[in-house]
């Protein structure tokens, strides 16, 4: 147990990545539900060339100028030497763009995006085919997944957004997801959090159509 990091790891923490940039490792975290008492934050756990360090150092880059609400999945990834991170927030239904830089020593930049029509979003996943960047967001209470298209540049600040619903029906309070290539197609496997189990999702006509279930 490495312990809470002095509340730096509050109540209410969400989700978590691992990432590894120069040689060294990173935990990216995010959580807090304000509603419930415990402010909304994004926080790191830098382990050093160890992952197995049972004492890295913790630094809190608070809540980056009120663009996390109830912040509850991130997925951070590396773009032509350019760290990004998307987080879904459930308390407000919008997602948030985090921009890291080049690496994780500085406070990131954050931008967020409002009337996307989420609906308690829990699980995004982001990816790009040929050159074209899409986000996938999984609602909890509409029981859906959106899609959000950023065309060729994450940093899009204008991106178009399209709701694929339940899928059939086989979406029930979808809770996360991940998408992959798999030879020269893409699937995609959901959490159902209603009826516990797993969906996947196959996108026979490519990441820019409504895939079946």
């Amino acid at each position: 147990n490495l312990g809470n990091f002095g509340g730096i790891v509050n109540n209410s923490s969400e989700g978590i990545q691992i990432v590894k940039d120069r040689n060294r490792w990173y935990a990216i975290i995010v959580g807090g539900n304000d509603l419930a008492g415990t402010p909304a934050k994004i926080a790191k756990l830098e382990f050093g060339i160890n992952i197995t360090n049972t004492t890295p150092s913790a630094t809190s880059w608070g809540n980056l100028n009120n663009t996390l609400s109830f912040p509850v999945d991130i997925h951070v990834f590396k773009e032509n030497g350019s760290w990004y991170g998307f987080v879904v927030n459930a308390g407000n239904n919008n997602f948030t763009r985090i921009s890291f830089g080049q690496g994780f020593s500085s406070t990131p930049v954050a931008t967020n995006f409002t009337g996307m029509g989420l609906n308690y979003p829990t699980g995004i996943y982001v990816l790009n085919k040929n050159g074209y960047w899409y986000a996938f967001v999984a609602n909890e209470r509409s029981s859906s997944i959106t899609r959000v298209d950023f065309g060729n540049s994450l940093l899009n600040n204008s991106p178009t957004v399209t709701n694929l619903g339940s899928l059939g029906g086989a979406l029930t309070s979808p809770r996360d997801l991940h998408i992959m290539q798999f030879c020269d197609k893409a699937i995609g496997f959901v959490v159902n959090a209603n009826t516990n189990n797993i969906v996947r999702i196959n996108f026979e006509n490519g990441l820019d159509q409504a895939p079946t279930a």
